[in-house]
């Protein structure tokens, strides 16, 4: 499936994460778009946020150099950081 997204945006890595998230949300649409208009949105907001939050926490640094956007991948010892971020985001929605 190819998907587009049209959108204002600068070039920065949080802005990258919510083109990502975006995305999410377009498969979840395209993946219920033949049901019934009952079961098109989601049961509850929560599960449609977390479809474009999985895709968005998706973005890897294997990922990135496969796009072209790393031209090698980091030590994993290094991404403590990174995933102390990740952790504080999503501990703000407990």
């Amino acid at each position: 499936m190819d998907l587009h997204i049209k959108m204002c945006v600068l070039r920065t890595g949080e802005e990258f994460s919510v083109i990502h998230h975006e995305l999410g949300h377009n498969f979840y649409q395209r993946a219920y778009s033949k049901q019934p208009l009952f079961y098109q949105e989601s049961a509850n907001d929560g599960f449609y946020e977390a479809i474009g939050d999985t895709i968005a926490l998706s973005v890897t640094p294997g990922y990135l150099k496969e796009i072209g956007l790393l031209e090698q991948v980091p030590d994993e010892s290094k991404d403590i950081g990174l995933l102390m971020k990740m952790a504080f985001d999503v501990d703000q929605w407990r």
